[in-house]
């Protein structure tokens, strides 16, 4: 038993529709179960692109970490769902990860600096290279040249 909310279930399964009359009904859009899952994260987790914008939208909190400390954006770079990865890159705050969080994130995708590359802005891509640069205690310019 997880205690999930209606909301949770209907961005789940992307029942968009659903989703939406929830929320104009008074839905808690950062309700959490009993490990700290949102319905933010379970539209992640389900590769429901459209649920996940509306949920944003009403104000979802894409910075909150499940039970294991992932967020959001873990889990659809984990599901290799890369469209979530890129909305979830331009929305979130990646400053407030921290570094279990961001080699959480560069472990769960082998290809995820590759991805990156090609498909977030260059800021983004940069940002990500520096992160991984301290987490691998190497010089930048070591780190640009593999990428």
């Amino acid at each position: 038993h997880y205690c999930h909310t209606a909301l949770m279930w209907a961005s789940k399964n992307g029942y968009l529709e659903i989703v939406s009359l929830l929320l104009d009904r008074g839905a808690n859009v950062n309700d959490q179960d009993n490990e700290n899952n949102t319905a933010l994260i379970y539209a992640s987790r389900n590769d429901h692109i459209d649920a996940l914008v509306l949920l944003l939208d009403r104000g979802a909190n894409v910075n909150h970490p499940d039970e294991d400390g992932e967020t959001a954006l873990m889990w659809a770079s984990n599901n290799g769902h890369l469209d979530i990865v890129s909305l979830l890159t331009s929305v979130q705050n990646l400053n407030t990860l921290d570094e279990n969080q961001l080699d959480t994130l560069f472990n769960t995708d082998p290809y995820f600096l590759t991805n990156i590359s090609k498909n977030y802005s260059k800021k983004a891509f940069h940002y990500f290279l520096n992160k991984y640069a301290l987490l691998l205690k190497l010089p930048k310019d070591v780190v640009y040249a593999i990428f």
